[in-house]
């Protein structure tokens, strides 16, 4: 099924504009389409082996949603950060991998989104890399296992094939790297992460205090998730409101090391007080929004950008159909096989040629696929 925030249906939308949409303009599109998709009760999550019905049959197109939507999600988190001093971090990861290197994951790369407080505090940033070791050990290797597994459940529509790369990764077999495992996906024990050494020494301590006086009434559970709340590194108190010199009610103090100056110093000069954060009027310019030509991939997409099949694809080449056409051939193949030479005379061939394809495409199926064509018609 096509997901109308999908790359498929962009390039289709761009292909039915008048004039040719700027790259801001595809982007403002691609949100609008994708607005409330968390609420469309569409997971299906009977199965932990199956793709999703919108997955795309396209390493490209895949390739382009994970960088078209990770550069959404990266100007989210850098807004919520500079307007609320919002604290965000988010991984992503692609399941695609070369079957011919071995698969370890100290080779697995994740694209990391962080709001600006983890580039300010160094305690921050460093807590930010061992969460990025926990998701690359823990989940990154087991998640790029079992994508081979996912794609052979897939069964492309009519007319539809997997591209060569991914077709490579339905028939080539991952090898783990020497020394490299999968973590046992159905075990329910907890993961074990590290332990920050202030933390492992507070919660030592605190148990070994405890231990004499523990309490009957309060169960291993209760004392589990109070546990932490004792444990936490002390956060550092707010300097005074006020300066603290009683014997002299004009002098400012530092937060931090205070330069010592001459008495006489001390008492005429006063630093400048901090001025709230000053918000410049206006708005970005729409340079910022990035307006520039959108990619080859939307304007002008060839024949091998789409998941025809090949005898379907050298009939197409060889009648120079246009990219709108080619857009409109391809999502005609989402509807019922009785619409196909209608849709088809409707992107620009004739009658005769509608039926060629049409045709074409019925030949190049299986048996099992036939049916399944001819029950939905």
């Amino acid at each position: 099924m096509r997901a109308p925030y999908a790359p498929p249906a962009i390039r289709q939308w761009v292909q039915a504009q008048g004039n040719q949409p700027q790259s801001h303009d595809i982007a403002c599109q691609r949100f609008l389409s994708r607005r409330g998709i968390r609420r469309d009760n569409k997971e299906n999550l009977s199965s932990d082996k199956a793709l999703h019905e919108h997955f795309c049959l396209n390493k490209d197109d895949r390739e382009l949603a994970f960088y078209e939507g990770m550069s959404d999600i990266k100007d989210a988190a850098t807004g919520m950060g500079h307007i609320a001093d919002i604290l965000f971090i988010g991984f992503g990861l692609r399941p695609e991998w070369d079957p011919t290197r071995p698969l370890r994951a100290s080779d697995v790369v994740v694209d990391v989104v962080t709001s600006r407080q983890f580039e300010q505090l160094p305690y921050f940033k460093n807590v930010a890399s061992k969460l990025q070791d926990i998701f690359v050990q823990e989940l990154s290797v087991a998640h790029i296992w079992g994508f081979r597994e996912k794609l052979n459940q897939v069964m492309p529509g009519p007319g539809y094939v997997f591209d060569p790369l991914t077709r490579q990764l339905t028939t080539g077999n991952v090898q783990l790297a020497a020394g490299q495992t999968i973590p046992n996906l159905s075990a329910s024990t907890p993961v074990t992460t590290p332990q920050h050494p202030l933390r492992s020494q507070t919660s030592n301590s605190t148990q070994s205090a405890s231990t004499p006086h523990r309490d009957p009434n309060v169960s291993h559970s209760q004392a589990s998730t109070a546990l932490p709340r004792n444990t936490a590194p002390p956060s550092r108190p707010y300097p005074p409101a006020q300066s603290t010199d009683r014997q002299n009610p004009n002098v400012s103090h530092s937060l931090v090391n205070p330069p010592v100056l001459p008495t006489t110093a001390r008492i005429t000069q006063r630093p400048a007080r901090p001025s709230w954060i000053v918000t410049p009027p206006g708005s970005p310019s729409v340079a910022l929004m990035g307006d520039i030509p959108p990619p080859t991939y939307y304007v002008n997409p060839d024949v091998s950008f789409f998941n025809f099949t090949q005898p379907v694809r050298d009939f197409l080449h060889q009648r120079h159909t246009s990219a709108a056409m080619l857009c409109k051939v391809d999502a005609t193949l989402n509807y019922s096989m009785s619409c196909w030479v209608t849709c088809f005379q409707e992107a620009g061939l004739s009658f005769e040629d509608a039926s060629s394809l049409r045709a074409l495409i019925l030949q190049g199926l299986s048996d099992a696929e036939l049916r399944v064509v001819l029950a939905g018609d």
